[in-house]
């Protein structure tokens, strides 16, 4: 496999490209502050007349996203549109699931996932279908400490939707655990679970929908290879690795990646982004 080349900034890897889907958490914001840079960056490629989605696994609606964005220093200049798991959450509890009785396993600033929907929360005996968005409390919690809930759960049999695939994600210094590192634990019990989100396809339809571009003209940005480079290559995308994300920790100093740890993660992973660079800047 060809080595994937250190590249200066986002204006680099543009060539053939008019569109960009950007992940959010680990490439524009660590869950605590914006990165200025990542946010002049989308500014710039917006001005010079590309289009931007913001595609994220965020369990809640694209309206809450937008808020918690603004909150953190990301304003609504640096994108075109979100598209979000949450999203094709609801869409998918509105089509298939109306009057149902579901658990919710999650923390309750997801609750927006829920508002308005014809659905009724009920207790762990009583539900016909699990919802995960989380843990609780990610703060001091771990997906074992879940273990007894979900072998009860699975052994019922309940279906399962995952409203964000990802295991952990970036906030400040720590990396915290997410819905997806419940779901496996569900599956790894017995449990069949419904992943929305990056890397699976619909999430991608949307997003395509919502830029109006080509697959092969569209630049993923991402700090995940299991969901965001994964999922490029896997739909047609080209892709950008952003290492100073989840994975930073593989590749040395945080700022100054190695080029030689990033080849040989990416070469494990059968994955061959653009380029790659430690924060997402012009």
């Amino acid at each position: 496999m060809t080595a994937v080349p250190p590249l200066s900034g986002l204006s680099a890897a543009l060539e053939g490209i008019e569109g960009l889907f950007c992940d959010i958490w680990g490439v524009l914001h660590n869950g605590e502050a914006a990165w200025p840079g990542a946010v002049a960056a989308l500014q710039r490629a917006r001005a010079q007349g590309l289009r931007v989605v913001l595609v994220s696994n965020a369990p809640v609606p694209a309206g809450t996203v937008a808020e918690r964005l603004a909150a953190l220093g990301v304003p609504g200049t640096a994108y075109d549109g979100i598209v979000t798991s949450g999203d094709l959450t609801r869409a998918g509890l509105e089509r298939d699931h109306p009057g149902a009785k579901i658990v919710h396993i999650g923390a309750p600033r997801d609750m927006p996932l829920l508002d308005g929907l014809d659905i009724h929360r009920v207790g762990d005996d009583d539900g016909a279908l699990v919802v995960c968005t989380g843990l609780h409390d990610d703060t001091r919690e771990t997906p074992e400490d879940y273990d007894a809930r979900l072998k009860a759960l699975a052994a019922r049999g309940l279906p399962m939707l995952c409203a964000n695939p990802d295991l952990v994600v970036e906030r400040g210094e720590r990396l915290i655990f997410c819905a997806g590192a419940l779901a496996r634990r569900y599956e790894e019990h017995g449990g069949t679970v419904t992943q929305l989100g990056k890397p699976h396809k619909a999430i991608y339809d949307a997003a395509l929908q919502a830029l109006g571009t080509a697959p092969g003209a569209t630049l993923a940005l991402g700090d995940s290879a299991m969901t965001d480079l994964a999922g490029a290559a896997e739909h047609g995308l080209q892709a950008l690795f952003v290492t100073g994300g989840i994975h930073a920790g593989l590749f040395g100093a945080p700022e100054a990646p190695d080029p030689g740890k990033v080849a040989a993660f990416l070469t494990e992973k059968k994955l061959k982004p653009r380029g790659f660079l430690a924060r997402l800047v012009w």
